[in-house]
């Protein structure tokens, strides 16, 4: 081939080469595009199609949630676990359960040797009751004066208190005889001194008279001291009562033994300190301790995990961390097998790798979650509750724009939109359209802003260029006969000029020959 019919022939590809890509460039966007929806039509579809009847279905947004699920990487961790460290030193004489074993709360893990301080309980013990008994005796005794003391003050057996009680009594009557006498001697000496007796017997009279008032005056002296003597022997009396009371008093107090009762209660919770319980119900992850070792209260005993609660951890990102929330449910998957818990702590703080770390609470996990292995979470990464839903096939994209055709009185409107997440199915509209407003569905080529637009079964009837009525069928047919073969001609359009240029480029080479 010679040089001429190289160049003929290769202008000719590069042309169909071109004509192609443009073909293609406008089958692919004819009015802008972008993801998650479909392109918008072309100006050309206007003028084009407007003569043409579009059949269409509709639909209202729905009030519903969205869910935008992450993937990471998580932590087992168990949900509880505690270290069980001696409470007392001592030389281990039981040690129960092995690594892996389960145990529940309560059971003994181990014992210690307690002998030497069981001696010392029983030895306080034993002193505590004799000393309660010397000291009940003691108390009884005291009670046992108290109770004669007082019954023979009330029986009269206090000699001192009787006495004095009786010298009273009878400094008393002889009071009372001195005033008879008394009174008798005046009355003598009157009678006598009335009937003008001699002067001699008048004398004789006055001396008796003078010596009863003495009497009067000496009996009652007498009474005063006897009374006095009765009040000392009753403050004797009173006195010698406290004093037998204090000794019972002083008896009860001795018989208190709080002291006592304290130390061997002290020893008491020692000895149950020899005997090691465990804490919570779990598996045994690590046992330090077997018969005859010398155990310390500086050393780990037994650990043990909870592991019917087990716990996963996990980071995210700032961006992540503004969606979830206290509760929230997440799935973990190990080997194939999920299972689910809730989140239970959120940290306020970003770890040194700038991630938050989340832990989520396992329930009733079908399968062993084994501590510090690691499992695929899923968490929920953006949400919306609540909120205005529509399909995502309704949406389309003019540079970057989202928009939807709504259905007003049989034409279709183009009404912008502000779309949040989406996910396989809906898109969130955050603004733009309200619940009552009728999307359009079906995609078209045919829809444009003001297209003429149908429901199904709303079609009108018009007579067809042969005279017969075109069906609502028909006109359906047409429209999606026109919309498929679009590509198509233009596909044609491209090999027939494909042809023409290599028919010039063969022709070219054929008059080239002849020359």
């Amino acid at each position: 081939m010679s040089t001429k019919k190289k160049i003929f022939t290769g202008l000719a590809i590069c042309v169909a080469i071109g004509l192609a890509g443009t073909v293609m460039m406008g089958m692919a966007s004819p009015g802008g595009g972008g993801m998650g929806g479909r392109s918008g039509a072309g100006g050309n579809a206007e003028s084009e199609q407007a003569s043409r009847k579009t059949i269409v279905e509709i639909s209202t947004a729905q009030i519903g949630s969205i869910h935008v699920t992450g993937s990471y990487v998580g932590s087992v961790e168990p949900g509880q676990q505690v270290t069980v460290y001696p409470k007392a030193s001592g030389e281990v004489v039981t040690a129960n359960f092995s690594v892996g074993d389960t145990v529940e709360a309560g059971d003994v893990l181990f014992a210690l040797d307690s002998t030497s301080l069981q001696l010392d309980i029983a030895q306080q013990q034993a002193n505590l009751s004799s000393k309660q008994a010397s000291a009940q005796l003691q108390l009884e005794q005291a009670q046992n004066n108290l109770d004669n003391y007082n019954g023979n003050i009330e029986d009269g057996y206090n000699q001192t208190l009787v006495t004095a009680e009786n010298n009273v009594v009878k400094m008393e009557v002889a009071l009372q005889l001195a005033n008879v006498n008394l009174r008798s001697a005046r009355n003598d000496y009157n009678n006598a001194k009335d009937e003008d007796a001699e002067d001699s017997v008048l004398d004789s009279l006055r001396d008796i008279r003078v010596q009863r008032e003495i009497a009067v005056e000496q009996a009652q002296v007498n009474l005063e001291q006897a009374e006095q003597a009765l009040e000392l022997a009753k403050k004797q009396v009173s006195e010698q009562t406290q004093t037998t009371e204090y000794s019972v008093k002083s008896a009860e107090l001795s018989n208190n033994f709080t002291a006592d009762n304290l130390s061997i209660q002290k020893l008491q919770k020692t000895l149950a300190d020899y005997t090691v319980t465990a804490p919570i119900s779990g598996v045994i992850e690590q046992k330090n301790l077997d018969v005859y070792d010398m155990a310390s209260t500086q050393s780990v005993a037994y650990v043990i995990s909870n592991k019917e609660a087990a716990l996963v951890s996990f980071q995210v990102s700032e961006a992540a961390l503004a969606y979830i929330q206290m509760g929230d449910r997440v799935t973990v998957e190990k080997d194939n097998r999920t299972c689910s818990g809730a989140v239970t702590e959120i940290a306020s703080m970003a770890s040194s790798n700038g991630l938050y770390i989340i832990k989520t609470t396992m329930e009733n996990t079908p399968f062993e979650l084994r501590s510090n292995s690691t499992v695929k979470v899923l968490a929920d990464t953006q949400k919306v509750e609540n909120e205005m839903l529509i399909p995502i096939d309704s949406v389309y994209y003019d540079n970057g724009t989202p928009y939807v055709y709504v259905f007003e009185s049989n034409t279709a409107k183009k009404v912008e939109i502000e779309t949040g997440i989406t996910d396989d199915e809906n898109v969130h509209v955050v603004s733009g359209l309200s619940l009552s407003d009728e999307i359009i569905v079906t995609w078209s080529a045919s829809l444009y802003d003001g297209a003429e637009v149908y429901l199904p079964g709303t079609v009108p009837q018009e007579p067809a260029p042969d005279g017969s009525e075109l069906t609502e069928d028909s006109t359906q047919n047409e429209a999606n006969e026109s919309n498929a073969d679009e590509p198509e001609t233009n596909g044609q359009s491209i090999m027939e000029k494909t042809e023409e240029s290599g028919e010039e480029a063969s022709q070219g080479e054929a008059e080239e020959e002849a020359a």
